[in-house]
This record gives C-alpha cells, sequence and structure tokens, in this order.
C-alpha cells in the first residue's frame, strides 16, 4: 500500500507545499519507493525574494509506474532549484542554482542536462528617455557536466528602441549589441576561450484602420491592422561555439516576430528578412470587448541562413509557412481557437489545431479539439482528436469524461469516466482512468476519493447559519447531509483509530508517574479550552484571508466613514460589503503577480508622503494619526502598496486592450455639437447588484430580487448611502455609490436613457444590463458652454533633483528656503536661473502656457490649487523637486486636434468603465472563492 502526504503553509511573507510518498517493499521493483518534493517561496527583507523547488524520486520508473497523470509520467528531469532575487518595475537581479535528476527511460535515453552553479541573471527597462525606451539584459552563468565540456557564458545585451506612435499607427526602430564570452574549462573537445559579438537592428511598423457596422441589433467596429517587420543580423561563424543551453524554437506564429530563431544564448541567428502580417479584430463597441481576432502572417528571407545547431538542417525556402490564426469569445458562452501553418511550396499544411469550448454556466463545459501536425525529420507526426465535458446530471451528480484518440495510430491516447456526488458537506469522487505512458505502456486506474468538509458540532459555538452560501442544498437534503457527513466523519475517524489502538493495547505499559505537584494535576484533569486567536473568513484560489485582517479594514473603513459623516450601515453589512471587496482585489492582485506586475517601495513611499502632504502633516505625524486610529502603519503601506497594484492591472488588462476608433471620435464631437448649450453633465448615484458571467435563472432572480429590494429601500426614504452599502456590489458602494459629475459622453446609453426622464433628486426604476442590475439617483444636472474651451495656466518653477549623496528630504529643505526667500520680497525668476535643474532655468522657470493633460499628474494637482501669484511648498514629481507659482489663467477656445484629444478620451473613459466591470466579473467567476464569513 502506498502512503502520501501533502502539507501546505501560508504565512504572509512565504508560503509553499511539502509533498511525500511512500511505497514500502515493492515486489515488482523489488525496492522500497518513494518520492519527496518541496516547492517554498519567501519574501524577503528589503525587498529580496527566494524560490524553492526540489524533488526527488527513489527510481526512473517512479512515475512511470506509479502515476496516475499523463503529464507525471512523461517527465525525465525532476529540479533541484533555487533563486534569490530582487528588484522592481525597471530592474531585477537574481542568483541561482539549479541541478536535475534525469529519470532514463531504456527505450529513449536523453541526455543529462548541465548543472548551473551559480547562474546569474540581470535586466533593466527604462522608458521615454528622451524619446528612447533603454532596455538591456545580461547573464553569467557557469556549466558543469561530467561527461561533456563545462565552461562559464558571460552575456551581455544592451538594446534601444525609439517608439513613434501616432493614432494611425507607429513606428519602432531598434538597434541592440549582443556580446557572449566562454571561458572554457576541463576541455576535451577543443572549445578555445573565445567571444562573439554580433549587432542586431529591427524596424517594426503597423498602420490602424476601422470601420463601424451593426450586426444582430448590436454595434461594432472593425479593425484592419497590416503590420511589416524587418531583421537585419549579419552572419558571425559560431560552428566553434559550445552549446550549453540552446535549442532552436518551433516555427509557429510566435516565431514571426522574434529576434532570434534560436532560445537560449549559444547561437545568434543571421537575418536579412520581413515579416508581413495582417491582422482584423471584432470590437463590440458598447464595451469594448473584443469579440474575434484572425491574424495571417509570412516570413520572406533576402538571403540563405547559415548559423545553426550541429546536425541540425539550414533552412533554404526563400520564404517561411503561411501562418492563420483565429480566436474569439464568439458569445459569452462559446469560444473557439483555430490555427494553420501552410507550406505554400508544397502546396500542403504542415500543422492545423481547433479547438471549441462551450460553458454556459459554471459547472458545464464541453471541450472539443483536432490537432494534427505532418511527419518532420525531427519529430513524428500526429492525428488526433480530444474531447472533455463535466456536466450535471441531476441534483447534486455530476459526470466528467475525457476521450483523447490518436487516428494515426488508432489507439486511445487518454480515457477518463467519473462522477462526483456533492451533498455540501461531503463529496465523493470516482473515476476510471486509463493512459499511455511515456514507455509505450498502459497505465489503468480507478480511484474514489472522499472529501469531508462539514465539521463535527461544537456546543460552544452558536449554530451554522443555514442560509449560507456555502450550503447548496435544500433544507430537508442539506440536514440529511449534515447528518451523513458527520457519521461519514466518525466511521473515518474510527477506521484510523482503530490500528493505533490496537497498536497501543500490544505494546508494553508502565505506571504513570505521580504528577509533580497539585497544579500539574489540575492542569492533566482540566479540559483544555480552545481560545481562537484567528480564523479563515474566505480561500481565494490558494491564499486566504483572515478575520483579523477583515477586522483591520472594517476598522479602517469605519473611521473614514465617521470622520465624512458617511451613514455606517449594520456590523455584519459592513463585513460582508468589505469582505467582498477583498475577495475582488485579493483575486486582482493574484492576477498581476502571475503577470509579474509589481510595485516597488520607492513608489509606495512616494504615495504615502503625497497623502501625508495633502493632509498638511509631516511623515512622523501622519504615521502617528494611521497608529492612532488603531492601524498598523505596515498595513497601511501594504494596502497603498495593493491599490497602486490593482490600478496598474486595470491599465494592463482593460484600459490598454480599449480601441477608440476614428467613426467614434466623429460620433462624440458630432454629439457634443449638438448638445452644446443644452444638459449634458450629470451629478449621479448609483447601485449595482452584480449577475455571475454564466448565471443560471434561478440567480438572476434571486439578483432581481434584491435590486428590486434596495429600490423599495428608496422608495420609502431610505438613505442612498445606506441603501448602497447595504446592496450595491460596486467597488464605491461604501462611498455612498457617488460618481461624481459625469459627461453624456462617459454614460452608457442604458443610463442616458434613463436619467433624461429624471428630475434632481429622483430614482430610476431597475435597469438590466449584462452585468446586473443598476439603480440611479439623479442628484444635479448643468450643461455645458456653447462655446467649447480649456482653461490655461501660466505658470513658472524652480526644479531641483535629488543626487548621489543627497536625499529628498535635504533637497525639500533646500526649496523651502528658496520659497521664504521669495516670500520675503527675493525675485523667483532670479532664483530660478541660478537654481533650477531644467532647460527653464535661462527664462526664469517660465514654461508658457500650460494646458490640462500637459504636466504630470503630481505637478499638474499642486498647480491647480494654487491662486493667481502663490507659491507651492515643494512638491515632489518623477522629475525632481519643484516649487510652483502660478502667474495667471485664461480660457482658450479647444483646437480642432484638441478637441479630436477630448472626445477620444471621453469614448476611451466610458468604455473602459464598462470593460472593466466585465472583466472584474468574468475575472472573479474564473477564480475559486469560499466564502467562510458566515461560519463559527
Amino acid at each position: 500500500m502506498q502512503v502520501g502526504a501533502e502539507y501546505r503553509y501560508l504565512r504572509p511573507d512565504w508560503t509553499g507545499q511539502a509533498d511525500v510518498e511512500f511505497l514500502p517493499n515493492d515486489s515488482i521493483a523489488d525496492q522500497n519507493r518513494w518520492l519527496l518534493g518541496l516547492k517554498h517561496n519567501h519574501k524577503l527583507p528589503l525587498g529580496w525574494y527566494l524560490a524553492l523547488n526540489a524533488q526527488r524520486v527513489s527510481d526512473d520508473n517512479y512515475f512511470r509506474d506509479l502515476s496516475t497523470r499523463v503529464s507525471a509520467t512523461s517527465q525525465t528531469n525532476l529540479p533541484r532549484d533555487v533563486i534569490v532575487g530582487t528588484g522592481d518595475e525597471n530592474w531585477a537581479f537574481s542568483a541561482r542554482a539549479i541541478a536535475y535528476q534525469t529519470l532514463q527511460d531504456p527505450e529513449a535515453p536523453v541526455v543529462v542536462p548541465y548543472r548551473q552553479v551559480p547562474q546569474l541573471l540581470w535586466s533593466g527597462f527604462k522608458q521615454d528617455v528622451r524619446g528612447f525606451d533603454l532596455q538591456g539584459v545580461g547573464e553569467f552563468t557557469n556549466y558543469r557536466h561530467p561527461d561533456l565540456v563545462n565552461g562559464q557564458r558571460f552575456i551581455a545585451y544592451p538594446q534601444a528602441s525609439y517608439p513613434i506612435r501616432r493614432p494611425w499607427g507607429y513606428v519602432t526602430p531598434k538597434a541592440g549589441v549582443h556580446f557572449t564570452r566562454y571561458n572554457m574549462t576541463d576541455n576535451e573537445q577543443g572549445f578555445a576561450d573565445t567571444s562573439r559579438t554580433v549587432p542586431m537592428a529591427s524596424v517594426d511598423a503597423g498602420l490602424f484602420f476601422d470601420r463601424a457596422f451593426a450586426l444582430g441589433g448590436r454595434d461594432f467596429v472593425q479593425t484592419l491592422e497590416p503590420r511589416l517587420f524587418y531583421l537585419n543580423v549579419p552572419y558571425r561563424d559560431q560552428s566553434k561555439l559550445p552549446v550549453f543551453s540552446t535549442d532552436e524554437v518551433d516555427f509557429g506564429a510566435s516565431s514571426l516576430f522574434r529576434e532570434n530563431r534560436f532560445i537560449g544564448g549559444d547561437r545568434i541567428g543571421d537575418a536579412n528578412q520581413l515579416t508581413a502580417a495582417v491582422s482584423s479584430r471584432l470590437i463590440e463597441s458598447g464595451s469594448g470587448l473584443e469579440r474575434l481576432q484572425a491574424t495571417l502572417g509570412q516570413i520572406y528571407y533576402f538571403e540563405p541562413q547559415r548559423v545553426t545547431l550541429p546536425g541540425r538542417a539550414v533552412r533554404e525556402d526563400n520564404k517561411s509557412d503561411l501562418v492563420a490564426i483565429v480566436t474569439g469569445q464568439v458569445t459569452p458562452a462559446f469560444s473557439m481557437d483555430a490555427g494553420v501553418e501552410y507550406n505554400a511550396s508544397a502546396n500542403r499544411s504542415r500543422r492545423f489545431d481547433l479547438a471549441a469550448r462551450y460553458a454556459p454556466q459554471p459547472g458545464r463545459v464541453l471541450n472539443v479539439a483536432y490537432r494534427f501536425a505532418r511527419d518532420d525529420p525531427e519529430r513524428p507526426g500526429i492525428k488526433q482528436v480530444d474531447f472533455s465535458a463535466q456536466w450535471p446530471i441531476f441534483a447534486g451528480l455530476t459526470g466528467v469524461a475525457r476521450w483523447n484518440w490518436s487516428l494515426k495510430d488508432k489507439k486511445l491516447i487518454e480515457g477518463l469516466v467519473g462522477f462526483e456526488y456533492n451533498a455540501g458537506c461531503w463529496e465523493i469522487r470516482a473515476v476510471a482512468h486509463r493512459f499511455i505512458t511515456a514507455t509505450e505502456q498502459v497505465s489503468t486506474s480507478f480511484q474514489v476519493q472522499l472529501e469531508l468538509s462539514g465539521p463535527f458540532e461544537d456546543r460552544d459555538q452558536p449554530p451554522r447559519d443555514p442560509e449560507t452560501e456555502h450550503f447548496r442544498l435544500p433544507p430537508l437534503g442539506r440536514n440529511f447531509a449534515m447528518r451523513s457527513a458527520i457519521l461519514l466523519q466518525t466511521l473515518f475517524a474510527s477506521a484510523l483509530a482503530a490500528p493505533l489502538l490496537a497498536f497501543a493495547q500490544m505494546a508494553p505499559t508502565t505506571p504513570a508517574p505521580p504528577p509533580a505537584s497539585r497544579l500539574e494535576t489540575k492542569l492533566g484533569t482540566t479540559p483544555s479550552r480552545i481560545v481562537p486567536v484567528d480564523r479563515i473568513v474566505a480561500v481565494v484560489n490558494d491564499e486566504v484571508i483572515t478575520s483579523n485582517e477583515l477586522g483591520e479594514r472594517v476598522q479602517l473603513v469605519v473611521k473614514q466613514m465617521q470622520r465624512g459623516g458617511g451613514q455606517l450601515p449594520a456590523a455584519d453589512v459592513l463585513q460582508r460589503q468589505l469582505l467582498e471587496r477583498m475577495i475582488n482585489d485579493r483575486v486582482q492582485v493574484q492576477l498581476a503577480k502571475e503577470n509579474g506586475i509589481r510595485v516597488d517601495d520607492a513608489t509606495v513611499e512616494k504615495a504615502v508622503q503625497r497623502i501625508a502632504d495633502d493632509n498638511n502633516l509631516s511623515m512622523t505625524d501622519f504615521r502617528a494619526a494611521i497608529e492612532r486610529d488603531g492601524i498598523r502603519f505596515t498595513r497601511f503601506r501594504e494596502d497603498m502598496r495593493n491599490e497602486i497594484l490593482l490600478q496598474r492591472v486595470r491599465e494592463r488588462e482593460v484600459e490598454n486592450a480599449v480601441v477608440v476608433t476614428d467613426a467614434e471620435v466623429e460620433t462624440e464631437l458630432a454629439r457634443e455639437a449638438r448638445e452644446r448649450g443644452g444638459t449634458s453633465e450629470f451629478r449621479l448615484q448609483h447601485v449595482l447588484v452584480l449577475v455571475p458571467q454564466q448565471a443560471t435563472p434561478e440567480q438572476i432572480e434571486n439578483r432581481r430580487r434584491r435590486a428590486l429590494q434596495a429600490l423599495s429601500e428608496l422608495r420609502k426614504g431610505t438613505p442612498f448611502p445606506q441603501v448602497s452599502a447595504t446592496y450595491s456590489d460596486a467597488p464605491d458602494a461604501l462611498q455612498g455609490g457617488n460618481l461624481g459629475w459625469r459627461d453624456s459622453g462617459r454614460l452608457p446609453t442604458l443610463f442616458l436613457e434613463a436619467i433624461e426622464k429624471l428630475q434632481p433628486g429622483e430614482v430610476s426604476d431597475t435597469l438590466r444590463s449584462p452585468n446586473g442590475f443598476h439603480i440611479l439617483k439623479l442628484l444635479e444636472k448643468r450643461g455645458k458652454s456653447a462655446a467649447p474651451s480649456v482653461v490655461q495656466t501660466r505658470a513658472r518653477h524652480i526644479l531641483v533633483r535629488a543626487k548621489e549623496g543627497t536625499s529628498d528630504a535635504e533637497v525639500r529643505t533646500r526649496l523651502e528656503r528658496l520659497r521664504e526667500r521669495i516670500v520675503g520680497g527675493a525675485d523667483f525668476a532670479e532664483l530660478a536661473r541660478t537654481n533650477s535643474e531644467d532647460a527653464t532655468a535661462t527664462k526664469g522657470g517660465d514654461l508658457g502656457w500650460v494646458a490640462p493633460g500637459e504636466t504630470v499628474p503630481e505637478f499638474e494637482r499642486a498647480m491647480n490649487a494654487l491662486k493667481n501669484g502663490e507659491i507651492s511648498p515643494p512638491i515632489q514629481s518623477p522629475f525632481g523637486w519643484h516649487l510652483v507659482q502660478v502667474l495667471e489663467r485664461r480660457n482658450e477656445e479647444l483646437s480642432e486636434d484638441r478637441k479630436k484629444l477630448a472626445a477620444r478620451q471621453t469614448v476611451r473613459a466610458r468604455k473602459a468603465d464598462e470593460a472593466f466591470q466585465e472583466w472584474l466579473r468574468s475575472t472573479r467567476d474564473r477564480a475559486f472563492v469560499e466564502n467562510r464569513l458566515e461560519e463559527r
């Protein structure tokens, strides 16, 4: 009998998982068989981190004989890998040591990979340095192998590009130099110390075209995006260089725009080639969501390729295969992906993939795929169909199946059929599984899994709320399920305890020693009482939210609402709202971390400093004020870090993906012209009752009733902030649901049609959108002037930057003294000439007339807060520290270019708002979330 254990641990600064498996005296292998595994991630002080991944098994056939997963049986190299690193959004450094246990298959032996001890990696990226984007990567690796050539490799690859972006397209020239140095040791193959220098240059250019049209009652925009990518890399003879860690990338869509056809640093492919591609996207105008995308591309080679790996043939064609890809979320329930590589010279396809997915509701999924690859000199071809499904059979019972069949070999690659019964407090799964292992052997297994999630009764705790989300069965079924769960748990515990009791009875007994004291006697006879210190209130994927974390957030929000005079909802309602907010935030933070988005300590410090400045407090006083409110300052800083992280993930995942076409800009300009002088701005409050993306009719009806209940409370006269805090799922629910002033161009048509019928103070009926149910209250409305204008500010400044050896505090003190001199009568322009560190110094710091959006946000906020003639305190921006003085202001009519820019920003903001709600709902639905707030 094989036994195994999995131990997971999670702390604020470290997390990991340990795995152990043991099979004593396996009669087939005639040995004890075991597995050990450890994965650990640790957040170290000063921005450093540690990652550890180690696995080891007893023998080469462990996974092939004992695993029930195809992915495990194909493992050949088990890592022993440790990484220590640091960095921020602009640079990164890591030190690594890695070695492997190689599992050999006698029928298909593999080469043992190199040990890399150590490997040092560094990278840097800096945007917009006088218009240039600067980038660089470097590596030092010591390669060790008992049978192959040994040596050290050093790589440095600095690059610079000059992106030119316009609404109609872009052009990005780029150049770099790839330098490599080899120092050879333990060398019997004749490799000498050598170096290689290869210049690399490219130009990437594309255009944007679009047209608007209607389909099925919805407005869409179709884009046409041609793209050219020219790459020039001169030939360098690399046949005398070793191959430590390099292979050629299999050609595909990802290869069309690569700088190097090799992966790894031992070969730099020569190139004089042009990639021509065209993409078309179908974008839903209302939400900005991309419903369909198609791409067609091919590479044209102007010179034969000469660089290759040992034993590999070079490409002789003057053009690559033609690549075509189609992907799309055709409907909320149906998505598809298709791709083909077509060799025009041979008039036949080299590879073809087609996959479709139908998921109308959670727990209902159908997948079908067809994969084809023609035989290649380096690898055999495939021709497979793959079908998988998960579908409810009846209440609580779900069936699962997979059928992966090789049409070429006429045999089953993997087959699976099974069911899962979910009784709320316990689940049972049974699966029959058959698949081919890496050795072409067949593995067949039948597995039964019992999962007990209903706890024993605890007389010291109040009974569970029978209506919590955790239990999804009707009352009768739930009571039966709970009794069944307790019975199963008792039987399961008894089964485990029986052999232990038998062993204890067999063991020799000795009299118990007398207690050492009366105190020890009392401790030994009094039942212990468990005092809860903390508990889990939610599980979000593989992370948890604890009761203490939720309590800190509740305390912070209560203080904020009390200071602002806001209406506090009931305590349980506030807890539920804040936990839902924390769950959504945690999902987004996890997504950001998976995508490599990080916020460095310097950025957090600047954000905290700005808040302190806005409150006219020093950092010491601000920290004391935070802690007087019962909030740990470290928690406040982490919350600030997460807020910045959430903004960045929204920009990356949503706002950068929103496309605004020229046709939409023209439509917005026409709308503004029609509304000029009329009502076009509204101040609103908003309640949103979210509906899950693939909600059942019952869920939709429950959410509709919740929205009607909120509307009923408003009609009774309940204050809007209280209703918002109680019922709304919007991010601003605890801020009274205030949307502020919104231009009509920023409002969805659904909202606009509703509020145009309202008078100030009135509340709309419930409005249904794809995101859920909405209720709007119109507070005020106002019109715009007939001639659109912008307020321009004439300002001047003194800029001082913190240099090496000079702290920000010293620079700030210096500017404060300059401000005192100016207030005392000194000439601002003269001090700017002698102290300012930018090009405006010769003009006395005069910036001229500045329009909104032409300066960085920190500078613009400070400038807008000043009256004419007033001088700001020292403020910090990405450029340094400033003293700002406003000289005068004026209203100027917008130019045509600025009108178009403003219209584009309006349309983008509206579409980004809608797309964010859709993205947030979709992201939340894909995450595993278990709400345990009501559990006691």
